[in-house]
């Protein structure tokens, strides 16, 4: 996965095809194959024996992964003998370069990485989705795609495109890329005639960047408090979320919450509501001195499920992963604004609670449960 090569893994039978082998490509269903993987084993089937006879005549490249298995071959009457597999020997550590010395691996991406995956789709057009595994940290880096066609990211979440970050040299393309756990990069190529949008996300973490860099400027140093009250407006500002109305329901009285409790901070709601609920809103309010032309981003620290925001009765948008930002642009107003955010929750404390049957499959399930419902900071960006 370090080296993104792309593969597919092939069922033995389809290599007793005689007419898969098509000089140094094997074809299956269409689709070309460069070279055959084969890995470590001692033992192997006479069909693999005989292809990659075949393949060494047709100078396709058969690659066996630590060792070069054996099989039992018909030589005559009742008679066996073992016979091996002609091909290349290749340690697993060298078969990424040993497969990149073949041409092979079009695609690329710097920093390596043993978390990103990358499927590669190509029909008319080439479209690349890459999936990062590592659930808590997300990968920055380049990916680099031998084309020189325009590079636009789809947001499946957001149902928007905006335009790549892209450098083009030597017929290839080098593309920015920030690929988060749970939000895979759907990237695509040519003339896309749609209106574009902002990366949400991105710009979130920019001005908070921003912020906290002004915010070092004016405690650093002695330029005075007028250079860093400057720095602070460019930069922009972050407002700081409190004194939450707490509410909740069951399933089947949605939309229709109890009586609200009110909580200083956000925190695991499993300390407020011993009983679980269904769904948990959260409602407070925030001041602007102007609502300007510029970004008003909604950013929490951590939610537990999928969650919905309104502001001043505007829905926002809704998320069922990481990162929790909401864009509030099209919804805030100069003065008082409300804002309602509604977790909808899952059934485990229920189901840990109920009293099955002894022997029942749940009742093995471990008692401790995750936190649930908004925890840590919520804060309203604005730049």
């Amino acid at each position: 996965m370090k080296s993104i090569v792309e593969y597919d893994i092939i069922p033995i039978d389809f290599l007793n095809d005689a007419e898969s082998l098509c000089g140094d490509k094997l074809v299956i269903n269409g689709v070309r194959y460069s070279a055959l993987v084969v890995p470590a084993s001692d033992y192997t089937t006479p069909e693999l024996v005989e292809f990659s006879k075949r393949a060494e005549k047709e100078g396709f490249p058969v690659l066996f992964v630590d060792n070069i298995p054996a099989a039992a071959v018909n030589s005559g009457m009742k008679e066996y003998g073992m016979e091996q597999c002609h091909g290349i020997l290749v340690g697993k550590n060298a078969l990424a370069d040993r497969i990149r010395s073949l041409g092979i691996g079009e695609i690329r991406i710097a920093p390596a990485s043993h978390s990103v995956i990358c499927y590669h789709y190509r029909e008319t057009e080439d479209l690349l989705i890459l999936v990062n595994n590592d659930l808590g940290r997300p990968y920055r880096g380049t990916v680099t795609v031998p084309t020189e066609q325009k590079a636009y990211i789809y947001d499946a979440y957001e149902n928007a495109v905006y335009a790549a970050k892209q450098t083009i040299a030597g017929g290839k393309s080098c593309i920015e890329v920030t690929v988060r756990a749970y939000n895979p990069v759907i990237l695509f190529f040519g003339e896309y005639d749609g209106a574009l949008s902002e990366n949400i996300f991105e710009y979130a973490d920019e001005i908070q960047a921003a912020i906290q860099a002004a915010r070092a400027a004016g405690a650093a140093g002695t330029a005075g408090a007028a250079g860093a009250t400057e720095a602070v407006e460019v930069a922009g500002t972050e407002i700081m979320l409190k004194d939450f109305c707490l509410s909740s329901c069951a399933a089947t009285a949605y939309p229709e919450f109890g009586p609200s409790v009110t909580i200083k901070e956000c925190r695991d709601i499993q300390q407020i509501h011993p009983e679980m609920m269904d769904y948990y809103r959260y409602e407070t309010e925030f001041e602007l001195s102007s609502s300007g032309a510029g970004r008003f981003l909604l950013k929490m620290d951590y939610i537990s499920d999928g969650t919905e925001v309104w502001c001043n009765g505007v829905h926002c948008g809704q998320r069922i992963a990481p990162p929790w930002v909401f864009d509030l642009t099209k919804a805030v107003r100069e003065g008082s604004n409300s804002l309602r955010i509604e977790v909808a929750a899952t059934p485990d404390r229920k189901v840990k609670a109920m009293n099955l049957p002894e022997g029942f499959s749940m009742q093995k399930v471990p008692s401790a449960v995750q936190p649930e419902g908004i925890i840590g900071n919520v804060r309203v960006l604005s730049c």
